[in-house]
C-alpha cells in the first residue's frame, strides 16, 4: 500500500498539468481523474478507506458552487439543493459543515452589525438565532475579554512609547 500511495503521490502533478484551469467543469474534471487515479494505483477498497470522506467533501463543495450559480433557481431552491446535498455527506461532514457555516454566519452578523452601528441588543439577538442563548453569552463574555485584553496592549504600548521617546534612558 505505501508503495501504490507513493506512486499515486509522484503522479499527482501529472494529473493537475493535465488537467489545467478554475472554471467549474475544468476543476471537476481534475477532481473526477484524481479518483481515478486513486483507484487505480490504490485499489477501490484502499482509495474509500483514504479518501471517501474527502471526496464526499469535494463532491459536495463543486455542487454547491454550480447551484450557487444557477441563475435559474431562487434563493430558497438554491437553499434546499443546498440542503439536499448535504444529507448526502457522512454525519461527521455534516456536523463540520454546519459548524463551519454557523462560525461564518456569526462573522457576517458581527461585520454587518459594526457596520451599521448597531446597538449590544441587536447584536445579542442575533447572536441567539445562531448559537442560542447560552452561546450568545459565552460570545458576550469572550467580548469582554478581547476588550480587556486590547485595553492593556494599548496601555503596554503607549508606555512602551513613552519609554523608547525618552532622551534620558540610554537605548541599550
Amino acid at each position: 500500500i505505501l508503495d501504490q500511495y507513493g506512486a499515486y503521490k509522484m503522479a499527482l502533478p501529472d494529473v493537475a498539468s493535465a488537467y489545467p484551469g478554475e472554471r467549474a467543469d475544468q476543476v471537476k474534471a481534475r477532481f473526477a481523474a484524481i479518483k481515478n487515479m486513486r483507484r487505480a494505483n490504490l485499489g477501490a477498497q484502499v482509495a474509500e478507506a483514504f479518501f471517501a470522506e474527502e471526496e464526499a467533501y469535494v463532491l459536495y463543495t463543486l455542487n454547491k458552487g454550480e447551484v450557487l450559480q444557477d441563475g435559474s433557481l431562487t434563493l430558497a431552491q438554491k437553499n434546499a439543493r443546498i440542503a439536499e446535498l448535504k444529507k448526502q455527506l457522512p454525519p461527521k461532514t455534516q456536523e463540520s459543515i454546519s459548524t463551519a457555516e454557523m462560525l461564518q454566519n456569526l462573522e457576517e452578523v458581527q461585520t454587518d452589525w459594526k457596520a451599521r452601528g448597531g446597538s449590544p441588543e441587536e447584536l445579542r439577538a442575533a447572536r441567539e438565532a445562531i448559537v442560542g442563548k447560552d452561546g450568545a453569552a459565552r460570545l458576550e463574555a469572550m467580548d469582554r475579554e478581547t476588550a480587556a485584553w486590547e485595553a492593556r496592549m494599548t496601555a503596554y504600548l503607549t508606555q512602551r512609547a513613552l519609554i523608547l521617546s525618552d532622551p534620558s534612558i540610554a537605548p541599550e
